[in-house]
């Protein structure tokens, strides 16, 4: 099912699965701890570095360093 659930993943990700689909993602996370960390990671991944927090830079506080 690895490979089945890898491709299910990218349509869930993508938000292009359908509700079968998803409630066979969402059954397969809820179904072990494993699945849960697979999916966490693998979510991790699609979103890429652009979900990670984003960087507060004060302009004004750093203008008046120079």
């Amino acid at each position: 099912m690895s490979e089945d659930i890898h491709s299910l993943l990218g349509r869930y990700f993508s938000g292009e699965a359908t509700e079968e689909e998803r409630r066979r993602v969402e059954a397969w996370v809820a179904g072990s701890p494993a699945a849960r960390q697979e999916y966490d990671l693998l979510e991790k991944l699609w979103k890429g570095p652009d979900a990670a927090t984003p960087v507060v830079f004060d302009a004004a506080r750093a203008w008046s360093k120079v």
